[in-house]
């Protein structure tokens, strides 16, 4: 054994990485998105009764390693929603940079409400719209209220 890891763990490192499921060592921590990953950290830390393989490890930066030293994966996640001002801890691991993860979270709640971009707003069938002058602002700013059941727009005419 080399490094701490043992031969099967080294071949399930191998196995995970031709999947293309982990990266020998990523470019930016994965919990603050600025250091970048130098270190191995437990997710589950040996002291709390974790074990040494591949599966309950990631790397990490060196500030985030010492930060959660043997904090409980939970509290970890609550300090990251906390400290980034996130609320999606496992869209923010994957997400590269804050700006992805603030576009990524925005596409998941278009896509849980049904909104689409590229639709306008639903208008109720049966709808009568008039147009009348408003006699109020005439004179001096002339607008146009376009009334129809359930509402009223004001449209000024410069």
């Amino acid at each position: 054994m080399t490094n701490g890891f043992s031969d099967a763990t080294k071949a399930g490192i191998a196995v995970l990485q031709r999947l293309g499921k982990i990266t020998t060592e990523p470019e930016m921590c994965p919990w603050c998105k600025i250091r970048p990953a130098s270190e191995f950290d437990h997710i589950e830390a040996k002291s709390n009764g974790g074990n040494h393989t591949a599966f309950n490890g990631m790397f990490i930066c060196r500030v985030c390693n010492i930060t959660k030293r043997a904090m409980s994966i939970e509290d970890w996640e609550w300090l990251i929603k906390h400290r980034e001002q996130i609320s999606d801890v496992k869209l923010w691991l994957q997400c590269k940079d804050g700006a992805e993860y603030h576009l990524m979270f925005g596409r998941k709640l278009r896509k849980q409400i049904g909104f689409k971009l590229s639709e306008p707003p639903p208008i109720p069938l049966h709808t009568e719209v008039k147009v009348r002058p408003n006699p109020i602002r005439s004179v001096i700013n002339p607008t146009y209220v376009q009334e129809w059941k359930g509402g009223a727009l004001v449209i000024p005419l410069w």
